[in-house]
Parts: structure tokens; sequence; C-alpha cells
């Protein structure tokens, strides 16, 4: 069990892309060694990220992120005076754009 493979069965065990094996390989989450232009997994290794997520992590606090736009967007619509038809003054053009106002 001590064996190595390469990252194309790696990734066919672990039900992902030779691309993904390889970003986990230069992140550091997947250990192997370079030989050449190659590398090589232990298969015990392939347990350390057989029993992650898929996707990408949640975002915690996404709610903040609104509060952020909406402070920037108060700061600054309207702020274009004498400019030809200044559309970030408009409530209805501005429904799209994340303001509830």
């Amino acid at each position: 069990m001590n064996s190595f493979i390469g990252t194309k069965e790696a990734a066919e065990r672990l039900k992902i892309s030779v691309r993904r094996v390889q970003a986990l390989i230069a992140s550091g989450r997947l250990p192997a060694e370079k030989i050449g232009n190659s590398f090589a997994i232990r298969e015990s290794d392939l347990k350390v990220v057989d029993d992650r997520k898929n996707g990408r992590p949640a975002v915690n606090g996404s709610n903040s992120t609104e509060k952020d736009w909406d402070a920037i967007l108060d700061k600054f619509i309207g702020c274009l005076k004498g400019l030809p038809s200044d559309l970030s003054t408009n409530p209805k053009y501005m429904e799209g754009y994340g303001r509830k106002k």
C-alpha cells in the first residue's frame, strides 16, 4: 500500500481532474515527490484529501458585503453633477444594483 502512483491515477481514484490534483500538490495539501517533470504520490497519502468537501468554502457574513456596497453607493451616488444624464441619482435605475431605496 506504500507504492507510488502518478497524478492521472490519483485523479481517477479521487474522482477529480488531473489539474485539481496538481493544484492540491502545489498548495501543499497533497504530499508528493517531484521526479523529473512528474509527481509521485503515495497511495496512503490519498486519504489526506479524500475526505475533503467539494466546491468552494461557504462565505460567512455575506450580509456585511451588502452593507459595505450600500455605504459605497451612498457616498458616490449623485456625485457626477453637471454631466449628461447622471442615472445614478435615479432610484428606479439603481434598483437593479442592490439599492432598495
